[in-house]
């Protein structure tokens, strides 16, 4: 049986004294022995790219109200500081051997998008972090610009609605698809691995599910509760 490579959903920050997407939820990430942690990237009214996950942060919608503003309101709603993209990379550099798996969330319109995209890989490339920096979107056309970008990216679709030969025919990298997707179609794990694509799984928190997908054959799971699945995988190696 192959043990999935286990990735922190936002972070490690189901401890009770953490908020997901946070520098401290990295941290603690990188502390304890996983392969790396997800994140997800949205970017303000005027042009700054942050990580947070709802289109919405405490009444605010995030496309539409200026960085300082959504700042401000994260740390009033007692969160700490809201980080923006190059202060989250800057912090992910620290650890080497710690993956950066990047969800570029998927907007209202393709410009909004390729703004959010310029945005990002002007970042990535002024950090020289390239080879840190795994990317995941349930926007195939956000996936299909990081691979014309740079085609040594490794770029997963999360949508669940293309198989694996489809999949591979847009050159993307790998499927990363709930659990029920996998269920329903259970061929795709082998399928996938003979056309050479990643698999991955989201959002697992139960013990029953990481062991039926490590009889499958799945690459990788994301999960609210490393330190659970860390110590089950201890277990069933």
């Amino acid at each position: 049986m192959k043990i999935p490579k286990i990735i922190a959903h936002r972070g490690y920050w189901n401890t009770g004294d953490c908020v997901e997407n946070t520098i401290k939820a990295l941290k603690q990430a990188q502390q304890i022995n996983i392969y790396g942690s997800e994140f997800d990237v949205r970017m303000s009214k005027d042009g700054v790219p942050l990580i947070y996950h709802d289109e919405f942060l405490e009444g605010n919608e995030i496309s539409k109200s200026e960085f300082r503003i959504l700042f401000s309101a994260f740390k009033t709603a007692g969160h700490g500081f809201l980080p923006t993209l190059e202060n989250y990379l800057t912090y992910g550099m620290k650890v080497p051997s710690h993956r950066l798996v990047m969800e570029i969330k998927d907007i209202y319109s393709i410009e909004e998008e390729f703004s959010l995209f310029q945005s990002v890989i002007y970042l990535i490339e002024k950090l020289r972090i390239l080879d840190r920096l795994e990317y995941i979107s349930f926007s195939l056309n956000i996936c299909r610009l990081i691979k014309e970008w740079s085609e040594s990216a490794t770029v997963s679709y999360l949508g669940g609605d293309l198989s694996p030969k489809e999949v591979s025919e847009f050159g993307l990298d790998g499927l990363n698809y709930e659990f029920k997707i996998w269920k329903q179609n259970p061929d795709w794990i082998s399928e996938s691995t003979n056309l050479g694509l990643r698999t991955g799984c989201w959002t697992v928190n139960d013990v029953k599910e990481f062991f039926e997908l490590a009889e499958m054959g799945i690459d990788f799971v994301t999960t609210d509760k490393p330190d659970l699945l860390l110590d089950f995988s201890a277990q069933i190696e």
